[in-house]
Parts: C-alpha cells; sequence; structure tokens
C-alpha cells in the first residue's frame, strides 16, 4: 500500500492525524481503526520510535466520542513496544487551525457573537508552533520516552475573551454578544 511504501526507511512516526467533529463510526474509523493500522505497519517495518498527538481531556471517563477514541489511541500506544512520547495539547492555534477558523466564524458570519454556556470556562490554547517544538525536539530525547505531556499555553482565557480578541480591529467588534445555552451550541 502507500502507507507501506511511505513507511519504507524510516525510523520515526509522529501520528497527528484524527477525525475530530463528525460521525461516530467516522472517529471510530480514523482515530482508532487508522492508528491500528499504521502502528501494525510501523511494527512490521521495524520502526521503533512513535510520537502520537492525543488530546488534552482524553481520559477514559471521557463523554466526548472524539475524547473517548483520543483515550483509545493513547492505550494502543503505551501498551505497544514503541518508544513512545504522547502529546496531549490543549486548543492550538496558528493560521488556519480549527480554533482560529471556529472564532472566525464566530464573530465574522453571524450577525451577534455568540459566547456558549457563561462564556467563562477558561481555554489556555497552544500555538502550533509551540506543539511542533516540543515533538521535534522529543524525537531524539531518551528522556521523553514512555512520558506523556500536556501541552498548554502560557495564559489562559475565557470564551468571552478569545471571542473579543478575534472580534478587535474589525467591524465585529461592535456586534453584540449573546450568551447561547450551551445545549443549543
Amino acid at each position: 500500500t502507500k502507507v507501506s511504501a511511505a513507511l519504507t526507511g524510516c525510523r520515526a512516526i509522529v501520528h497527528l492525524a484524527a477525525a475530530m467533529h463528525t460521525n461516530d463510526r467516522e472517529l471510530e474509523s480514523v482515530n482508532v481503526e487508522g492508528l491500528l493500522n499504521i502502528v501494525a505497519l510501523a511494527g512490521s517495518q521495524g520502526i521503533q520510535r512513535f510520537i502520537y498527538a492525543s488530546c488534552l481531556g482524553a481520559t477514559q471517563f471521557s463523554t466526548s466520542k472524539y475524547f473517548q477514541t483520543k483515550w483509545q489511541g493513547e492505550t494502543m500506544i503505551r501498551t505497544s513496544n514503541f518508544y513512545w512520547t504522547i502529546f496531549r495539547p490543549s486548543l492550538i492555534f496558528g493560521p488556519g487551525s480549527h480554533l482560529m477558523r471556529a472564532l472566525d466564524f464566530s464573530v465574522t458570519k453571524i450577525p451577534f457573537i455568540p459566547v456558549m454556556g457563561s462564556g467563562l470556562n477558561q481555554i489556555q490554547p497552544v500555538s502550533n508552533d509551540d506543539v511542533a517544538a516540543c515533538i521535534i525536539q522529543s524525537l531524539y530525547n531518551r528522556d521523553t520516552v514512555q512520558q506523556t505531556y500536556d501541552l498548554l499555553g502560557p495564559k489562559a482565557y475565557s470564551l468571552t475573551e478569545m471571542l473579543e480578541m478575534a472580534a478587535a480591529g474589525s467591524t465585529a467588534s461592535k456586534k453584540p454578544t449573546v450568551k447561547v445555552p450551551l445545549q443549543l451550541g
């Protein structure tokens, strides 16, 4: 297969692939079965180093199907024979990131700025550059083997603050904010 050919000669895998906002079947297919296939191929090719990007919030007690599948991935990697490292980033920001697209949509495509719930929940986003630097630094660092790292940015923001920052300097800054019950979000 193409994936098998792509792994030929590789010494390490950095697994970043994931489905986020989709149906349960696709989450299982991409986040669990897809990872299982890569793990099997990597093992058959003799690859020893495996870096896995999970997400903050993935636990065995998660109620979100996305978090559940990422936890299954973590469990799969932890019980493998690889020299593994797991990263659990918070929401990642950077050009084109899911977070930036969602904030942009919220402040530009809707006639008001929707704030889900109280708007006080704290988010500690991490930059895509910082996540990439952590992954690169871990590749040949033995101290990171069999370790799991939560990756958070240096500052926590409320959802309201994040939306205000996204709207700043644009016509969106003049839009009213409206609290939306979580059930409707």
